[in-house]
């Protein structure tokens, strides 16, 4: 049966907004997009009117997350010293409470969170596939990559991963796929990486590259990088050198042949113009993360080392240990005001650009016939209501009313009790 929504404003991101527009969905997809004169009095009759002054968006596209560190605490500032500081915090909190009920539980304050915030479609990291239940559970899109860690060099032991794997990839459904996540090059060999994925032939590879100045210190470096090597000794109970030196993280991965298309790199700070050739060259995505960034590192990268380069890239919120919410919209913000994007380049970037990193650009990312209807209602205060609708919706004044995907109803939180998949 078809269905119509109307509304001030369509933005389909494939082209410009609509005003006083329509959006047909049936059997889950769009049929049609089109100004609500098209319509038929009776069709316009039946339609679902969103509330005066609306925006309907494609749902938003979160790139890289931790949903599994979802801690409801306020996140502290990151300790004194390396980024190796912070990661020792970041064990030290998830040891704690590390059952599989609390990873869940915070899976499932990270899925409230997005969901209630625009997100329909997410790319996670996961210890062990414990936000693969809360994502269908939910309704949502997304892909949950098993994380892995490994520092032997000539042995490779990985059956776990792979049993593991493929447990999880028995789970997967048309809305949530399963990927990999050797976690970052300095710790997981590159023999242990190119073992687990070819063994497993993921559709999508997910890791950090090129994020802290320690990382790009331990490939570098002659000696093995103390601060790293404490982190080794934590977690993976050993120490761990670079198999081979003198290469950015960038050129450590193409040594070894494992910069590739299915790869999605977080946060990508410290590259020169010969590493960001190498992404472009061998098609990498980049899931770029400003807040946690800034938060971890004091910095992030110049988007104008990247405007003009044929790399993929979205937008991530990284998690709650670095990032103080899971809001897409505030991370767009951010990157506003870091990088002088334009609302408009924002809307993209966070929802076709997010489709277009994790491969799923013929189904989501844009409002059109053919693809999922996966959309978000925006409704703006009104003193915003006369600046332009991409501005509208970027606004932190403006709510989100409602989420669907698939053109099912997974948020309306315009009613007493609103619904919800969480």
């Amino acid at each position: 049966m078809k269905r119509y929504f109307l509304a001030q404003w369509i933005l389909p991101v494939c082209g410009p907004a609509m005003p006083d527009a329509f959006l047909a969905v049936e059997a889950g997809r769009i049929v049609a997009v089109g100004k609500r004169s098209d319509l038929s009095p009776q069709q316009q009759a039946e339609a679902t009117a969103f509330p005066p002054h609306a925006l309907v968006t494609p749902g938003l596209v979160n790139t890289h997350a931790h949903l599994e560190l979802s801690f409801q605490r306020v996140i502290p500032n990151p300790p004194p010293g390396t980024m190796t500081d912070w990661l020792m915090y970041v064990v030290a909190q998830v040891s704690q409470d590390s059952t599989a009920e609390a990873k869940q539980a915070r899976c499932r304050i990270g899925v409230a969170e997005m969901l209630h915030t625009g997100t329909t479609c997410v790319n996670d990291i996961s210890s062990d596939g414990a936000s693969l239940a809360v994502l269908k559970g939910a309704g949502l899109r997304g892909v949950v990559s098993l994380e892995f860690f490994h520092p032997h060099h000539e042995t490779v032991a990985v059956e776990h991963v792979l049993q593991r794997y493929a447990a999880m990839a028995d789970e997967a459904d048309d809305f949530v796929k399963i990927g990999l996540s050797p976690h970052s090059p300095y710790n997981v060999s590159p023999k242990a990486w190119q073992t687990v994925l070819a063994a497993c032939r993921p559709a999508v590879v997910h890791t950090h590259l090129a994020e802290s100045q320690d990382e790009v210190a331990w490939i570098k470096g002659a000696e093995p990088d103390p601060n790293l090597n404490r982190l080794h000794q934590r977690v993976l109970k050993q120490t761990f050198s670079p198999q081979t030196t003198g290469l950015s993280p960038t050129r450590y991965l193409d040594a070894f042949g494992l910069l590739e298309p299915r790869l999605i790199a977080a946060h990508g700070v410290y590259t020169d113009a010969a590493d960001r050739f190498l992404w472009q060259t061998h098609g990498v995505r980049l899931a770029h993360c400003p807040r946690s960034n800034h938060h971890l590192q004091g910095t992030t990268f110049g988007w104008e080392d990247w405007r003009e380069l044929k790399v993929p890239v979205g937008l991530g919120t990284d998690s709650h240990l670095s990032t103080e919410s899971l809001d897409l919209r505030a991370e767009a913000r951010a990157a506003m005001a870091v990088h002088g994007w334009t609302a408009e380049e924002a809307l993209r970037v966070m929802t076709l650009g997010g489709a277009e990193v994790m491969g799923l650009t013929y189904k989501v990312g844009t409002l059109e016939p053919g693809k999922a209807a996966d959309f978000v209602c925006w409704v703006p205060q009104a003193t915003h209501r006369d600046t332009a609708p991409e501005a509208q919706v970027l606004s932190n004044s403006t709510h989100c009313h409602s989420v669907y995907v698939a053109g099912e109803t997974l948020l309306c939180q315009n009613a007493q009790n609103p619904v919800a998949g969480v």
